[in-house]
């Protein structure tokens, strides 16, 4: 079936995209705007973000973002569905795709670590689905999964 859709004009770019070696679009949290078509779910310091674009305002962590890097990259070593796509360490974010069962396409989790005054840190994560609209609440579930490996920082 996907052989199928490859063949289709409207669904090979979009095979491409995730399955080949095609680049994310860059995602900045500053003027983030997510489609309202798309399934997805959004933490961000309040700073950072929009107002009005995040679920969820994010918690300040005890530790730098040296630490959180390392807790972060530790943690999708350990997971064969997870696949690190893209980094920018200038800025620390990092663009993941994560296989769900029973999907035929993967998500995209984008993730930014800040560093905020006195060693601590904040997370901007932006996960969606890239196709349909996913399971009701998939992407906060996701979100929250990914923050329980940083709970030990709080």
């Amino acid at each position: 079936m996907i052989g199928g859709l490859a063949l289709l004009p409207s669904t090979s770019g979009i095979i491409s995209k995730f399955i080949g070696k095609t680049e994310f679009p860059v995602v900045s949290f500053e003027t983030l705007e997510a489609d309202p078509n798309q399934d997805y779910y959004i933490i961000c310091p309040e700073y950072l973000c929009p107002e009005g674009s995040a679920n969820m305002v994010s918690a300040r962590y005890n530790a730098s973002a040296t630490e959180m890097r390392a807790r972060l990259l530790s943690f999708v070593d350990n997971r064969p569905n997870i696949t690190l796509k893209n980094i920018d360490l200038n800025i620390q974010q990092f663009d993941f795709t994560e296989n769900v069962p029973n999907s035929t396409f993967p998500d995209i989790i984008t993730i930014r670590i800040i560093q905020n005054e006195g060693g601590t840190s904040s997370l901007a994560i932006y996960s969606r689905s890239v196709i349909g609209e996913g399971l009701a609440g998939s992407n906060k579930r996701r979100v929250e999964n990914w923050l329980l490996i940083f709970n030990r920082f709080k």
